[in-house]
């Protein structure tokens, strides 16, 4: 199976498969026929032509571990735990951490992935020069809004 010669490439490059990323992009057809997978759906560049969702699971080099194919009218929330949980199972990987942009990380996938057992990462667009952050002493032991500790190592 390519998937697994691929993360067998990746442990000899970069050590292990604790550290996966994570995203989705679309493709568009310059045709206006739907089909099973070419669907109509959400468009960050509002077409109205069919298009397909494609996820990327990469290692920490970049290196690509799997590839996935989604119909185009698939949220690609839906997309990351059964993604996850998957590639775990097939290969056996049993700690791993998730990083995937603020789009993916929805309230909903952070309280999965916790079930899950996973860790994670939420890469996001910075809103506020980091001039304005607390400390990362003000906040160390503190929970945020969302019900999650702050902490650092040691």
């Amino acid at each position: 199976m390519l998937a697994t010669a691929c993360l067998a490439h990746s442990a000899r490059t970069t050590g292990t498969a604790a550290l996966i990323m994570y995203d989705v992009t679309t493709l568009h057809f310059e045709n206006a026929d739907e089909d099973e997978l070419r669907r109509l759906g959400m468009s960050k560049e509002h077409r109205v032509d069919p298009q397909v969702q494609v996820g990327l699971m990469v290692d920490p080099g970049g290196f690509p571990l799997e590839v996935h194919l989604f119909e185009g009218n698939k949220a690609e929330t839906t997309t990351l735990v059964p993604v996850l949980t998957a590639f775990q199972e097939r290969h056996g990987v049993t700690d791993m951490v998730v990083v995937a942009d603020a789009g993916m990380l929805s309230a909903g996938n952070l309280n999965a992935l916790e079930e899950a057992g996973f860790s994670f990462i939420v890469g996001s667009r910075l809103t506020k020069p980091p001039t304005t952050w607390p400390t990362i002493s003000s906040v160390t032991g503190t929970t945020s809004p969302t019900g999650r500790s702050w902490s650092r190592p040691g």
